[in-house]
């Protein structure tokens, strides 16, 4: 190797590091350099969906959307933002909302997504879909993530159960 290219090259990885050195102290990204900061501070906002199942007993359950359709729980919660957060019409998501609950009062249901445990919850009638707004700086009684406020988003009142 010449001393020509040792330079070149010596050079070059010198202009790289400070480059890495500055985008990290001043959090700054862009591809290929990045600021390393992807965990190192948690968003100020963080909300999630939930499904809160009732039956007609009074009993709810709050679970994941995962939890109640037969698909993965990524491909669950996606469902669940465009039918609820995005465009569809009140009939569309009612009629959503009466199939997946009919569905949950099939025999048989065990989910599909290991990740998640279906249901414990006995005869499902009514569904409401709520955004829970976090606290990513404590934690509750539980270990989990404080709930800072829930807001309603949809909801299906519980609809009778049909004799059998």
């Amino acid at each position: 190797m010449s001393k020509l290219s040792k330079t070149l090259f010596l050079s070059c990885v010198i202009l790289m590091a400070s480059i890495q050195v500055s985008a990290t102290l001043l959090i700054w990204t862009a591809w290929p350099i990045t600021s390393f900061d992807v965990f190192g501070r948690a968003p100020k906002e963080i909300w999630i969906l939930k499904a809160v199942i009732t039956n007609d007993q009074g009993d709810e359950e709050a679970v994941d959307p995962g939890q109640t359709l037969p698909v993965e729980f990524f491909k669950a919660r996606s469902i669940y933002a465009r039918t609820f957060l995005g465009a569809a019409s009140p009939a569309e998501r009612d009629g959503f909302a009466r199939r997946l609950l009919g569905r949950l009062n099939k025999p048989n249901w065990v989910g599909v997504d290991e990740t998640f445990p279906p249901l414990n919850i006995a005869k499902p009638t009514g569904l409401r879909v709520e955004a829970w707004e976090l606290d990513a700086d404590h934690l509750d009684s539980g270990g989990e993530l404080a709930i800072l406020r829930r807001r309603l988003i949809y909801q299906l009142l519980p609809q009778p159960a049909s004799p059998n």
